[in-house]
């Protein structure tokens, strides 16, 4: 419950960050008017705690079946169904925001069909999103893709193992092997295996793998009470440094500190959870609730302020009639709106389906 509560602020905060720029620039109103809001949320840290958090769940959730074939389908199913209603919504959403936009300013169409099941074939450089912030689902997939082999009897893990390796070969440093993959992987944008290759051999990658470390260490270690609480607080004294080393978690750190960076925060998670699993930390309820609101208020955010830049773009005295503080709390209601809604329309029907025939 604990780390689903920091799910929805690393969430919140994404949208806190962005809001905060969509306001700046299509307003043009003075730095200083939302000096608090940048100061007080980070725009890095989250995304980097999202794919971290990601391996951790997917250790904990799938340990029991490394090497079981058979638990394959259902594991896609589940990945799907928590990824695709809520994406697909996104994009429907950010659909009607640009036609209106064609219609109304002229804005070029985005390629709509190539993006709705997450393609490797629409994963170029510079792809045009329908939903800007959309661009980590495509390494999400990546990982996921790349975590089926796990299933495969007897030799999955040491073929995760062998990915891992691959990965440090890859990024520390640009040996020869790197050089020629990168070749590859950057003159044939559109051939989609080294689409795929490219999205899954990035440090973005090396985070994932720090979050399976940590989910290794949640299954491993039981620690007691004072055990874990100290670790806890160990956890959270890293992971302040860390955010400290990286401004506040407004930067990415340097690409070869992201993997150890990722690391800290595995720790975090790892401990958080051990705390609460030894009865250290309260457990409650609520943030469960609130961390159902994260992925859809990541995802439709992105949506809100699209409409926000495209529809008000050309009517820069109307958005000038309000103050920018009074456009941040309007955009951060109706995207919180919006995502409550797409919970309950959407995302849990499709977890209740999922738990109850699947």
């Amino acid at each position: 419950m604990s780390l689903e509560g920091a799910r929805f602020l690393a969430a919140f905060s994404v949208m806190a960050v962005h809001t905060t720029s969509e306001i700046m620039s299509v307003g043009h109103f003075p730095p200083a008017s939302l000096e608090f809001v940048k100061k007080s949320f980070a725009g890095a840290a989250p995304v980097m705690f999202f794919f971290v958090l990601s391996g951790f769940v997917m250790y904990t959730a799938h340990q029991q079946d490394f090497g079981r074939l058979s638990r394959l389908p259902r594991y896609v199913l589940k990945r799907a169904v928590r990824i695709f209603p809520l994406y697909w919504l996104s994009l429907l959403l950010g659909q009607a925001v640009y036609d209106l936009a064609i219609w109304k300013c002229g804005f070029v169409r985005p390629p709509y069909v190539s993006l709705f099941l997450l393609s490797p074939l629409s994963w170029r450089s510079q792809t045009v999103e329908v939903n800007p912030v959309a661009w980590t689902l495509r390494y999400e997939i990546a990982f996921y893709v790349m975590f089926m082999m796990v299933f495969i009897p007897r030799i999955g893990p040491w073929l995760l193992g062998l990915w891992f390796g691959a990965l440090i070969w890859y990024n520390y440093p640009a040996w020869p092997y790197a050089q020629w993959l990168s070749q590859i992987t950057g003159s044939n944008p559109d051939f989609w295996p080294a689409a795929m290759i490219s999205h899954a051999v990035t440090v973005f990658a090396l985070l994932f793998f720090a979050g399976l470390g940590g989910g290794f260490l949640y299954a491993n270690c039981r620690p007691g009470p004072r055990l874990a609480l100290a670790l806890f607080v160990l956890g959270c004294a890293g992971l302040v440094w860390e955010l400290w080393a990286e401004g506040g978690g407004q930067n990415y750190p340097s690409p070869l500190r992201r993997f150890p960076a990722g690391l800290v925060y595995a720790f975090w998670i790892a401990t958080v959870a051990m705390a609460e699993r030894a009865g250290a930390l309260p457990r409650w309820q609520g943030f469960g609730s609130l961390g159902a609101l994260s992925y859809p208020l990541y995802l439709l955010h992105g949506v809100v302020l699209l409409g926000f830049s495209f529809l008000l773009a050309d009517a820069g005295g109307f958005v000038h009639r309000f103050s920018a503080a009074c456009w941040f709390t309007v955009l951060l209601a109706i995207s919180l709106s919006i995502s409550s809604l797409a919970v309950w329309a959407i995302d849990r029907p499709a977890q209740k389906f999922m738990r109850r025939f699947i």
